[in-house]
């Protein structure tokens, strides 16, 4: 687990990386209707650091943790990521990334294996939502260099 868990952290620098080359036009642009611009994915992204910032502590601290599915392109409008900005968007999802590492180097096989109840894909784990949160952003850099 200690590779995955360098992979956890190591991966914003990958993200950053193929951010930083974006300009103010390329963070803005769309390459179909439905499909979000970079600006839009970063700021998903961190949206999504600070679900799994509260899925890890309620996983690990909760009686019963039940973990809530939300409507990423709800969010998206409701928050109009599309004029966030992108620059503090990567700085506060670096931090929340490590926020939840600093907890994550922490723990346990057995706290690493604890589960909680997912509201529509059922019972997970610490572990898988490590995993979870990895491809996840490795699936979204592979978006932002489609899109520029």
């Amino acid at each position: 687990m200690t590779n995955r868990l360098k992979d956890y952290i190591n991966i914003i620098d990958k993200l950053e990386t193929a951010v930083s080359a974006l300009t103010e036009t390329q963070l803005d642009k769309r390459i179909a209707p439905d499909k979000w611009t970079p600006r839009e994915v970063i700021a998903h992204l961190l949206d999504s650091e600070i679900i799994v910032y509260a899925r890890f502590r309620s996983i690990l601290a909760d009686k019963v943790p039940y973990i809530s599915n939300h409507d990423e392109s709800r969010w998206t409008k409701a928050f109009a990521h599309d004029k966030s900005n992108a620059t503090e968007n990567m700085k506060l999802l670096r931090i929340m990334r490590k926020l939840n590492y600093d907890l994550l180097v922490t723990l346990n096989d057995e706290q690493l294996n604890m589960k909680g109840l997912h509201s529509t894909r059922g019972y997970e784990s610490v572990r898988h939502f490590i995993e979870a949160y990895i491809v996840h952003v490795e699936n979204h850099i592979g978006q932002i260099g489609r899109n520029s």
